[in-house]
């Protein structure tokens, strides 16, 4: 009894807080598309999005090889140095990429390309953060750090609103928010990204690299490709702007992408300390358990969405966007959500048991499909009915994760979950 009371303390705890980044993330960008133009609106959602790049290479390169080695006892601190260090140059990375997005598609000034750069590196950092809160068994800081990241960038909001509202008031918003969020980690944190030289971090970081992360980076671009290649080619090729309808379908079906990727940092510990004590059916347990709840989120994301677009459809239609185009591009994204929650508690799954070769190989073979057929639609039948692309290669890559997980001899609770999604 006292560990399902802990369980669901930590699953309301982890929905809350990501409930409030997500929905402090939908004002800002609701901010900007009644107060500036599509371009500035499109380019804010495409930002984000490399945002969300950001978090998922750290998961790959940091976080989900730090939570195998925490889960195998390994919690010294000489240990898993090297997962600091990496994640620093992750950001600074990361940070490079917004820094380009902003200057060179958005033609932007070097102001806001610098609070960008400072806002994507901060993200990735304190992404990190909240990898070792749940790792170490430490939950309310994560949550905090989500809180006080969500107050800032509210605040920052309601300040700017007053104002006017302006593309650099925005970027600087999403610095503040980054260095609050910052907060609940402590100095120490922050420190341990810069105390250790690169020649030991190599040394240390290479065998990891060899035996997990270079898979799972390769998982990631092609998975990133196969979910994401829609917003960054519609964006490349025709512009912020015409990524803009997109955008406005996609503002109330972020919060179930972003309990997607938070309740995936709680679910990957679990299921990585299963599989280290030989416990393969606990872990089907926790992927059982965990469909089910991201079912559930989507269903309430869609009713909650059908309502307020209902009553409210000023929210997110406004002069200058096509309704049938934001209308077709929402059906089309709520069904690709509706894939990605059945597909994730079982990549999560082969990721906990160390099987990223194959998640690699599945999301390689979606990439292709998914690539050839958005460049394929977006120059035929336009940007928002080549989504279809994304949706034909999200449903290739669940059908080799579901393989994979078929391929070998596992528990009938495994199979019960595979087979949601035939």
């Amino acid at each position: 009894m006292k560990n399902t009371f802990l369980l669901i303390g930590n699953y309301g705890l982890a929905t809350f807080a990501t409930a409030v980044v997500s929905a402090s993330h939908l004002l800002i960008q609701l901010a900007v598309l009644h107060s500036l133009g599509s371009a500035e609106f499109g380019l804010i959602a495409f930002l984000l999005t490399l945002m969300q790049f950001g978090s998922g290479l750290c998961n790959s390169v940091v976080a989900a090889p730090y939570t195998v080695a925490i889960s195998a006892g390994s919690q010294d601190e000489n240990s898993t140095a090297c997962f600091f260090a990496v994640n620093a140059g992750l950001a600074l990375l990361n940070g490079a990429l917004a820094a380009a997005a902003a200057f060179w598609i958005g033609s932007t000034s070097w102001l806001i390309a610098v609070c960008f750069a400072l806002a994507s590196a901060l993200f990735t950092i304190r992404w990190f953060g909240r990898t070792e809160a749940y790792a170490t068994h430490k939950p309310v800081k994560a949550a905090a750090s989500d809180i006080a990241y969500s107050v800032a960038l509210l605040i920052g909001l309601g300040l700017s609103w007053f104002q006017g509202l302006s593309l650099a008031s925005a970027s600087m918003i999403f610095v503040a928010a980054g260095t609050a969020g910052m907060i609940p980690f402590g100095m120490s944190f922050l420190r341990r990204h810069l105390e250790g030289d690169w020649r030991s971090t190599v040394s240390a970081y290479r065998p990891i690299w060899r035996d997990q992360s270079r898979w799972a980076v390769v998982g990631l671009v092609t998975t990133e490709a196969t979910a994401n290649a829609h917003s960054y080619l519609v964006t490349l090729i025709a512009g912020p702007a015409a990524f803009a309808p997109i955008a406005a379908a996609m503002l109330f079906l972020r919060p179930i992408g972003v309990c997607m990727v938070s309740l995936t940092q709680i679910e990957r510990p679990a299921m990585a300390r299963a599989f280290a004590a030989n416990d393969r059916a606990r872990a089907t347990g926790y992927a059982v358990r965990f469909t089910a709840v991201l079912v559930l989120i989507w269903a309430m994301t869609i009713v909650a969405t059908a309502t307020t677009l209902h009553f409210y459809p000023g929210i997110a239609f406004k002069p200058g966007l096509e309704i049938k185009l934001v209308l077709v591009a929402f059906g089309l994204w709520a069904i690709i959500c509706l894939v990605q929650c059945v597909q994730t508690p079982l990549n999560v799954f082969l990721q906990a048991e160390g099987r990223f070769r194959e998640l690699a190989d599945a999301s390689m073979k979606a990439c292709l499909v998914t690539v050839a057929g958005v460049v394929a639609l977006l120059l035929t039948v336009g940007p928002v009915y080549a989504t279809i692309g994304v949706l034909a290669g999200q449903l290739i890559m669940t059908f080799g994760i579901v393989s994979s997980v078929r391929a070998d001899k596992v528990p009938q609770g495994l199979r019960e979950v595979a087979n949601v999604s035939g």
